[in-house]
């Protein structure tokens, strides 16, 4: 069977949640109940061997789940059918469980909204908390991301923090420190490097030029706008690229943290091809300058 990466963590934290609620057993009793769910997950995923389900259907599997619950002293009515752990044999045959709609607070969190979401699911959790549609959060977030040339991506992944770090509903996928901070760091790495190398190649350039020439040159704006914009094209680069590259190492809707890498390298690669035909247009300025500057001493002599 398929099933996407935020999907994979979702099984392991429920089944985490599984161990953890039959903590009074022995380990061979937790170990038996384990496997028992582990079957009812491979049997009715199996439909799915072509594609991953959606969320909401994988919400519904593990909701069906016969869990007795063993952390209560087998208080609940479906705790009760049950008198003997050891009957929970994984060669058994599961009892199906009656079909049940998926509660409507298994995919959200406290502010977050994990089923319909786009991104990261803030929007759909706005607009649940003021009760509009998710849609004209979502055409208010494009228009500030417009407006602010970018900028609101940083609010955006801002909330989400600020989001996550007060959900207390447990629903929300793990938010793994690590990888954000690789990828920022990175994405900043990258695009210092070639803002510094920017810089030092048009000094080295033009100190050159000046040398060769007995004075400095001053270019026209034809041909020296990357010295004049380096410090700008890089500063915007990285308001993009760094945010881009924040969510891209956290719990997006599926496919996105693919996309969202590629964006952000896209950012690099445009100030890249930028840096490299901004240095071209310096040097050749300085050449014509150069050449027109020993012309004249030529003629003049």
């Amino acid at each position: 069977m398929k099933l996407t990466s935020n999907q994979e963590r979702r099984i392991t934290n429920f089944l985490r949640d599984v161990y953890a609620r039959t903590e009074g057993l022995s380990d061979a009793q937790r170990r038996r109940i384990l496997a028992h769910v582990k079957m009812q997950l491979r049997e009715r995923l199996q439909p799915y061997s072509d594609g991953p389900p959606e969320d909401t259907e994988l919400e519904a599997i593990i909701d069906n789940c016969e869990l007795p619950d063993f952390a209560s002293s087998h208080t609940s009515p479906r705790a009760r059918e049950i008198n003997d752990v050891d009957a929970l044999d994984p060669g058994a045959s599961p009892r199906q469980a009656p079909p049940q709609q998926t509660p409507p607070q298994a995919a959200r969190g406290d502010f977050l909204e994990l089923e319909g979401r786009v991104w990261l699911g803030v929007c759909a959790g706005l607009a649940r908390y003021v009760q509009i549609e998710s849609a004209i959060v979502r055409i208010i977030a494009g228009i500030m991301f417009v407006a602010t040339l970018g900028f609101f991506l940083w609010v955006y992944v801002g909330l989400y923090i600020f989001f996550y770090l007060r959900d207390r509903s447990g629903a929300l996928p793990p938010l793994k420190a690590r990888p954000i901070v690789w990828r920022v760091a990175g994405t900043l790495a990258l695009g210092i490097v070639l803002f510094v190398a920017g810089e030092v190649l048009l000094w080295g350039m033009s100190t050159a030029v000046a040398l060769v020439v007995g004075h400095e040159i001053s270019l026209e704006a034809a041909w020296g706008w990357f010295a004049e914009r380096n410090g700008t094209i890089a500063f915007w680069t990285l308001v993009l690229a760094v945010p881009l590259g924040a969510m891209s190492a956290m719990p997006v809707a599926e496919g996105w943290d693919y996309t969202l890498k590629k964006l952000a390298q896209a950012c690099l690669a445009v100030y890249a091809l930028l840096f490299t035909f901004g240095l071209a247009c310096y040097f050749v300025g300085l050449l014509l300058e150069a050449t027109g500057a020993a012309t004249g001493i030529i003629a003049g002599g």
